[in-house]
């Protein structure tokens, strides 16, 4: 997983009053106030429930920009209850924050059934987030998909020049290329560590930078330099998309469509998320050929190459390196870090309600000296994700599924170090395993295979005869393709 550090600051301030009763929610309201006649952040704290958020930030972000509120909002004199009610779960308190010197004001406190704090309309609004106010489309970005990953076209800064964007879910914000960086006159650029998938690299960090999609601008930017990105792109954006906009991804439509934040029902099956890491995380099922099944937080992450990919630690803690059966072993580098990758056959995968039978995923070896694992277990990535029309709203921690015109396409597959996908019922070379014999031997990406061990694509679509092929993997597979318009057997 790619992580970008981001810094939030805000110079204001907030408070709250006095109300009596026995439910949890009104004692902590009683506290809420307390702590905000004496601007103290640590009372506070305590009152939260754990998916507290303000906006689109969840607890812990929030830590920071509540402790500023807290400290530089006007002073509170007193807190007058004006209404309840309990709906879904929640307790929606309405209350007149008295404050010294201003205009008495209401709005509402959402409590959870713990009597928790979940959110706050004055709060929200000091990050000019209305969650009452109808979501409307702002704006309809196309996209095209190269090399297995969603492609849109942006613009940075003063620059005319579009550049070829990488929508990464799995990004929490904006990288750039060195070459690009370049280009675009970035601004007030700093050295800073950053982390990414078992690994730390000291990049070229910049702030208060424009990114333009289509017509809509998205102001005060942060971003990270790169050596260099994916194969076929300048750069690659994320979390400050979805932070910023509902954001749904209609792969039928070839279309990125960005509503405002707000009041919001989405198409298709809606699901939980945790944005609390800046990264939409989905809890996954997952059950191996062994039988043994396990759930684990995943993040939905356009940006993953693998169908789904387990890390070390979550690799580790379940045995899952040991216990999954290989099809092919593979090396993930990052930033001069590596890690050995396992393939194999997952016989059910589970998002929801959707299920996927018999699909190649990976396990990362866990290796104990390394200090730099991702926080969570792993990732849901494209090969996946592609077969849903998707909208993420993390405003309200939701993600709506919904299967589109792919979704009952055959998953792609990896031999011998060559990985395959199913293309309008013919073999397509995705790409190739870096160091393997598959590379030496000079197959490349966009390659058409007609047969594998006299295999056609019709007949690998069938889940015995796919099965007998990677049973047999220990002996010669012979590729029969054609490549820079030759055709060549190649036996590896």
């Amino acid at each position: 997983m790619k992580h970008i550090f981001w810094i939030f600051l805000l110079g204001m301030q907030c408070a709250l009053g006095q109300t009596s009763g026995t439910a949890p929610w009104r004692q902590t309201l009683n506290a809420f106030e307390k702590g905000f006649k004496l601007k103290s952040f640590n009372e506070i704290k305590p009152l939260l429930s754990a998916e507290f958020s303000i906006g689109v930030y969840q607890n812990p972000t929030t830590d920071p920009m509540l402790k500023s509120i807290v400290e530089n909002y006007f002073q509170l004199d007193s807190l007058q209850l004006i209404s309840d009610t309990l709906s879904d779960g929640l307790y929606k308190v309405k209350a007149k924050y008295f404050f010294k010197g201003q205009k008495d004001y209401a709005s509402y406190i959402v409590f959870d059934k713990d009597g928790k704090i979940q959110y706050t309309d004055l709060f929200d609004q000091l990050y000019k987030v209305n969650r009452y106010e109808k979501s409307e489309l702002v704006a309809k970005v196309p996209f095209e998909i190269i090399n297995g990953a969603i492609a849109v076209k942006a613009r940075f800064n003063d620059s005319s020049e579009e550049f070829t964007m990488l929508f990464d879910t799995g990004a929490d914000g904006i990288a750039l290329s060195e070459a690009m960086a370049d280009k675009v006159s970035i601004k007030n650029v700093v050295d800073r560590s950053t982390s990414v998938v078992g690994a730390s690299a000291k990049v070229k960090y910049s702030s208060g930078n424009t990114m333009q999609l289509g017509e809509v601008s998205i102001d005060r930017q942060n971003l990270v330099v790169f050596p260099t990105i994916r194969k076929g792109f300048d750069g690659l954006f994320g979390g400050n998309l979805l932070s910023r906009f509902i954001t749904k991804v209609n792969f039928d439509t070839g279309h990125i469509e960005l509503y405002s934040l707000g009041e919001f029902k989405g198409e298709g099956t809606p699901l939980k998320i945790d944005y609390s890491g800046m990264l939409p995380v989905i809890s996954t099922d997952v059950s191996l050929a062994n039988g043994k099944a396990i759930s684990g937080e995943y993040v939905f992450d356009t940006g993953a190459g693998y169908n789904i990919i387990s890390f070390g630690p979550f690799s580790h803690q379940h045995g899952l390196y040991q216990e999954v059966k290989a099809d092919y072993y593979s090396t993930n580098f990052s930033f001069g870090h590596q890690s050995r990758i396992k393939l194999g056959s997952f016989s059910k995968i589970a998002l929801g309600t959707y299920t996927f039978n018999n699909v190649q995923g990976a396990v990362q070896e866990y290796d104990e000296t390394n200090k730099e694992w991702a926080s969570h277990d792993g990732s849901v990535g494209f090969e996946i994700i592609r077969r849903f029309n998707f909208t993420i709203d993390v405003l309200h921690n939701l993600i709506y599924l919904e299967p589109n015109q792919g979704y009952h396409q055959p998953f792609g597959f990896t031999i011998s170090g060559v990985n395959i996908l199913f293309k309008d019922e013919e073999m397509v070379v995705n790409s190739v395993v870096r160091g393997s014999k598959a590379e030496r031997q000079g197959i490349k990406s966009g390659a058409l295979v007609h047969t594998i061990n006299g295999n056609s694509a019709a007949e690998l679509m069938e889940a015995d005869k796919m099965n007998a092929l990677k049973n047999s993997e220990s002996n010669p597979v012979t590729f029969n393709i054609t490549q820079d318009d030759n055709s060549k057997q190649i036996t590896l």
